[in-house]
């Protein structure tokens, strides 16, 4: 299949609609891609980030009347907020198993 780029701007987007279902897609896969990259280093923001990324998303699904994403959108949105509970209470769990260690030496 062959490619031009009166192809592209044949389909360049004519009302606001159409750039908010061609634009958002993009900006919602960078998302993504950066809470996929924090849950690798285990920030603690990350699936604050994900919620964020299903508004989006459920916008986009929306706007676009792409229906047939809902079942994982909800899904999604549930696991990402099971998640987000989780690691609040595992590093309240961990900040209460700390043990502070003296730094100072005594004084003799």
């Amino acid at each position: 299949m062959d490619f031009s780029i009166t192809d592209f701007v044949i389909r360049w987007p004519q009302t606001t609609r159409g750039w908010v279902v061609f634009i958002m897609p993009w900006f919602m896969s960078t998302i993504t891609i950066w809470m996929t990259y924090l849950t690798g280093i285990k920030h603690r923001s990350t699936w604050t980030v994900g919620l964020f990324g299903q508004v989006l998303w459920t916008a986009w699904i929306v706007i676009s009347k792409s229906w047939e994403l809902t079942p994982v959108n909800l899904t999604l949105w549930v696991l990402y907020y099971r998640n987000h509970r989780l690691w609040k209470q595992d590093v309240t769990a961990s900040r209460d198993q700390l043990q502070f260690v003296n730094l100072h030496p005594p004084h003799l």
